[in-house]
């Protein structure tokens, strides 16, 4: 089994981590669970490439401009709690 492993390691380019390797060994009709792959994959010290992390975030304070008021509501507030403002879209999906 961890020849077949080392096999489908290095035939995805060496990204394939445990549960893609067990897919592939189920597929080659082997009893096998993603606990044993990744032991063996430990054994064989192989290591997938861990996907990559989202990107900057949009919605980070600081990272952009507050959107400016182009409706001129006028509204100011009073205190907390004391006006409330609401937007509605609606999508007619027929």
């Amino acid at each position: 089994m961890a020849e077949r492993i080392r096999c489908f390691f290095d035939r995805s380019g060496q990204t394939y981590g445990s549960p893609r390797i067990t897919l592939d060994l189920w597929e080659d009709r082997w009893q096998a669970s993603e606990d044993t792959a990744a032991e063996i994959t430990a054994e064989l010290g192989l290591q997938g490439r861990k996907p990559p992390r989202c990107g900057k975030s949009l919605t980070c304070p600081g990272k952009r401009k507050v959107a400016g008021d182009l409706v001129r509501r006028g509204i100011d507030e009073i205190a907390p709690n004391v006006v409330c403002l609401g937007d509605m879209a609606e999508i007619d999906t027929g």
